[in-house]
């Protein structure tokens, strides 16, 4: 029975601390206070980015493909793992080589054709300029036979001499058309076989390119170096099987690891703030405690739009000072750009601000006092007018807070 007194005088003192921290949990906010600041205040924009080498070797696939008629996209059919050191003359990559061969087929059987061709000329031309000849030779012997008969014609008739003498004429005459005959359709089939030898001989050319543009579908390296891949116009990275413009056959790079920069975008909201010579804070995600320092070299006078979004955003370009042996191309960045530095200033957490209408106030002593804010970065904003250095701002307000009077400045 004793027992029994204790366990329930146990259960109701559990009980009553059970209800009063239920009771504590149910009194109002208090709020979250914070005091204001004065110091040098930094006004900053902070981006991400990729880093970059400022110089690179670029390596491209075949670039005289489009002048063999050929204008479709390459595939990709092979290339070495992304990081990898090479040697100049080392194996990079290979390109699939069908388009090519099948453009190449139709060059061999052309040659093929305008070699039958000349034969067939040659041999027509034989024939053609057989007959003509023999014929100029049968003309010449008339001839022959009529100077004889002229010759001997002294004791004839004039009549008998006139008629032999007029036959010898027109023999000469057709000797003379037909030798004119001859030269023309000489000339002729001179001009077929000439004309079809050209034709043999461009295809030949063709054919010599297309071996040549082969020899560049088998890329190698033209100097020692860190191979990088390259990207395509949507900002993908180019690997096996990817395919690649005839416009553009940019494969992968060899970049220049002692001068890096840094690539970033900027949204015009802010681009107007962005000068050349900024400094800039860069922090680099694959080394945590690793502090980098650049400039800001150049910013973009023509904006674009980021794939996938309605965003309008400036390319701005970093250089990175210095030289570090860790960095390497396509790793993410991040980029403090330095806009100004204001030597004093009172300063409050930017979510302490609020507005109505053109009005900003804070809550702090019990009332919302109206403020004059001026410059802002990302976590805070400078106050002008209306607080003093160690004054208590609310971060959060306590309950009820939304019914205090407002004072103005």
């Amino acid at each position: 029975m004793k027992k029994n007194k204790y366990l329930i005088i146990i259960a109701s003192v559990i009980l009553l601390i059970i209800i009063a921290i239920v009771l504590k949990t149910d009194d109002g906010n208090d709020g979250i206070l914070v005091d204001v600041k004065e110091g040098s205040f930094v006004i900053s924009i902070t981006t991400s980015g990729e880093l970059d080498s400022k110089n690179s070797t670029v390596i491209k696939g075949p670039t005289g493909v489009r002048n063999l008629g050929i204008y479709q996209n390459l595939k990709l059919n092979n290339i070495i793992d992304e990081g990898t050191v090479v040697d100049s003359g080392d194996y990079i990559a290979t390109i699939d080589q069908t388009p090519v061969l099948t453009k190449m087929k139709e060059v061999d059987a052309n040659i093929e054709k305008f070699s039958s061709k000349i034969s067939q000329s040659k041999l027509d031309s034989a024939l053609i300029l057989r007959a003509d000849r023999d014929n100029l030779v049968n003309l010449e012997f008339n001839i022959h036979e009529l100077e004889v008969e002229l010759a001997n014609s002294k004791y004839e008739s004039p009549v008998t001499k006139d008629k032999t003498r007029i036959n010898l004429q027109k023999a000469k005459r057709a000797l003379s058309q037909a030798e004119n005959n001859y030269k023309l359709k000489k000339e002729k089939q001179d001009n077929i076989v000439r004309t079809t030898i050209i034709d043999y001989n461009k295809e030949l050319d063709k054919k010599s390119s297309f071996m040549d543009v082969l020899k560049e579908f088998n890329i190698v390296a033209p100097q020692a170096g860190m191979l990088i891949y390259a990207k395509t116009w949507s900002g993908k990275k180019i690997k096996s099987g990817s395919e690649i413009s005839v416009w553009n056959p940019k494969v992968a790079q060899l970049p220049d690891l002692s001068q890096m920069i840094v690539k970033t975008y900027v949204n015009e909201v802010d681009i107007s703030k962005v000068k050349e010579g900024q400094k800039v804070e860069i922090g680099v995600d694959a080394f945590v405690d690793k502090r980098l320092e650049g400039v800001v070299k150049q910013v973009a006078n023509i904006g674009e739009e980021l794939q996938n979004t309605s965003a309008h955003v400036f390319e701005v370009t970093i250089s990175v000072n210095g030289e570090d042996s860790d960095l390497r191309p396509a790793m993410t960045t991040k980029n403090t750009i330095i806009i100004d530095i204001i030597d004093t200033a009172l300063y409050i957490p930017i979510e302490c601000i609020y507005n109505i209408d053109s009005i900003s106030y804070v809550y702090s002593d019990g009332d919302k006092l109206q403020v004059k804010a001026g410059q802002s970065n990302q976590d805070e904003i400078i106050i002008i007018n209306g607080l003093k250095k160690g004054q208590g701002v609310y971060l959060i307000p306590p309950d009820g807070a939304k019914d205090w009077d407002l004072k103005s400045l």
